[in-house]
Parts: structure tokens; sequence; C-alpha cells
């Protein structure tokens, strides 16, 4: 009985350890710009799609995604509205942030504290001392975006997030050239149309 209470509040204490790096760890960065691959794969590891671009973020709640392949397209964040914009149909549509689909690594960065409510962290062994992995799973009792995700760090800096979601689906964000806490202009999180481009507003549910 000893032995099993004991082993309860080992693992009680490892989580309680994992989830105050993973938290120190988002909390130490307050902006981040990089390129990125990202990939989803199926069930059995197959890419089916990829995409390459580079983002900007910036807490709390901007951020600027610009995808170059395999087709151009921007998603931009100034915290209130969010710009999806497509050069190739000359189109950008306007919606409110809150009716927006959120990406993990864009939900990760706008309120760890919401993540503590929804997730519990676990570390994940690696063999390379630099290297830092925490799964994240959905509380049942918690609304979630999604209900497990893989999040790597490398040398306290966000490296790779991997979110697993409905339909045998792994959505991957390999990050590159990462830069911590630079000076990002606040210009870079709007979107100003040029004159050939429609705007296209999606109204706010009531």
């Amino acid at each position: 009985m000893n032995y099993i209470l004991t082993l309860v509040f080992l693992i009680i204490c490892d989580e309680i350890s994992a989830s105050q790096k993973f938290f120190d760890y988002l909390n130490g960065i307050e902006s981040l710009e990089a390129n990125f691959l990202q990939e989803i794969t199926d069930q059995d590891g197959v890419v089916l799609e990829t995409s390459q671009g580079f983002l900007k973020i910036k807490k709390p709640n901007k951020y600027r995604w610009a995808y170059f392949s395999p087709m151009e397209q921007e998603i931009v964040s100034n915290g209130d509205k969010i710009w999806i914009h497509d050069p190739e149909l000359e189109q950008v549509v306007v919606r409110d942030t809150l009716d927006s689909d959120p990406n993990m690594l864009d939900f990760i960065f706008e309120d760890p504290r919401v993540i503590a409510k929804t997730y519990s962290i676990e570390p994940l062994l690696d063999e390379s001392d630099s290297v830092e992995k925490f799964l994240l799973t959905h509380l049942k009792e918690a609304s979630a975006i999604f209900e497990k995700a893989y999040v790597s760090f490398y040398n306290r800096i966000i490296e790779e997030v991997h979110v697993i979601t409905g339909a045998d689906r792994t959505l991957k964000i390999r990050l590159k050239e990462v830069r911590k806490n630079t000076e990002i202009r606040a210009q870079e999180f709007e979107f100003v149309p040029n004159k050939d481009t429609d705007v296209v507003r999606v109204l706010t549910h009531q």
C-alpha cells in the first residue's frame, strides 16, 4: 500500500514539475519569428499535404502567418480582427478573432493558463539534453480544441508542435531559424488591402 501511495505521489510531482517547466518556457517568450514547415499526415505517417512560410507572433493575441508554398496566403491578427488574404483570388476575408478557427501554436501563446485548465501535461523522454518534449492530453471535463498535442522545445525555445486531430490526421509544425523576443512593429499585425482586393466581412454571431 505504501509503495502504491509513493508511486502515485511521484507521478503527481512529476506532472507538476513538467507543467511548471512547460509554462516557464512559454512565459519566457514575448515574441517569436521563425520560418516553418507544416505537414498533415495520416495515421500511417504518410504526408498528405506540405506547406512552408514564415510566422511572427507577439503576446497577447497578435500573429502573422505567411504561406508561400504550395500557394500564397496570409493570416494576420491584431488581437481584435483576423484577415485571411488569398492573393490568387484577390480577396481578403475579415473576421472577429473570437469567430476564427484557432491554430494550436497561437492557442499556446494566447494564454497558458487556459491550457492548464484544458490539458494535462506530461514530460516525454528524449536522448538529447537540449530537447525537451511534452504531451498535452485533453481533460475530459473541459472543452478542448484538440484531443492531444506534442510540444518540443530546443534550448528552451519552442521548436515543434504535433496536433492529433480527428479523422486520424496529425498536423505537424516545425519551426526553423527561430528568433525569440525580437522587436516586431505593430504594423506587422495589421492588413491593409490594395484597391484590387475584394474585402469580405464575416458578421459576428450573436
